[in-house]
């Protein structure tokens, strides 16, 4: 937080609230009236953290891209049901929807956690049920979503996708001397071609070496005729 301030505020009736109260924290640039309002606008009054201090002075330490549920009365245990549906195929680059809208609870659902890359870590948080994404690389991919209640109980469902390459020919390049006599040995180089997936032709090297053959030398002959003159007789 900034230098010797905090922000906080004191409420009462919360035992009584019908449901959760929801806060959904901004903090910085992204705060509505930040700049606009005294101790705001400038480094020296940016906050770096968000915590929770309770009565016996103990602090947590709470995530600032993520909203707070409060809840008068006691603590519920029962985690909701998780569900995740999408496509099983997609190609690289394409965004799918990730749909979780099937995730069943008995009280309220308070967002859900998607970990596209089965690494452990999240990699993004919604509210909503649904998001979309997109694959870079080839391969079967596991994505997985916790969905969690108001109360921090939570429940994960996860989908295979196969993510394969656009099904796109080749940019073939061919390299060769602009000209060859014959009987000369040249390199014809196709190494220049390029794929964003797998050719289909992948043995064998991009190079060839051609032999250039053709007739024989053609040869002329010239045939002179004389034809001798007619002869005289006196």
């Amino acid at each position: 937080m900034g230098l010797n301030r905090t922000d906080g505020g004191v409420y009462r009736g919360i035992g009584n609230a019908s449901g959760p109260i929801v806060i959904t924290p901004a903090f910085n640039e992204d705060a509505t009236y930040w700049g606009d309002w005294g101790y705001s606008g400038s480094d020296a009054y940016r906050l770096d953290a968000w915590r929770l201090i309770d009565a016996d002075g103990s602090t947590t330490l709470l995530d600032r891209g993520r909203r707070l549920f409060i809840h008068g009365g006691g603590c519920e245990a029962t985690p909701p049901t998780a569900e995740l549906t999408g496509p099983t195929t997609a190609d690289t680059g394409e965004a799918i929807t990730l749909d979780a809208s099937g995730t069943t609870d008995d009280g309220t659902i308070g967002g859900y956690e998607w970990d596209f890359d089965a690494d452990g870590e999240i990699d993004e948080v919604t509210a909503g049920p649904t998001t979309d994404h997109a694959f870079e690389e080839r391969g079967n991919r596991t994505v997985a979503v916790t969905a969690f209640d108001t109360y921090g109980n939570g429940d994960t469902a996860d989908l295979q996708v196969n993510v394969t390459v656009p099904a796109t020919p080749p940019n073939a390049s061919l390299d060769a001397p602009a000209s060859a006599t014959v009987n000369e040995s040249v390199t014809l180089d196709a190494s220049n071609a390029t794929d964003e997936g797998r050719s289909s032709a992948t043995s064998g090297t991009p190079t060839a070496t051609a032999h250039s053959t053709g007739p024989p030398p053609t040869r002329f002959s010239s045939t002179r005729t004389t034809t001798p003159a007619p002869s005289s007789r006196r």
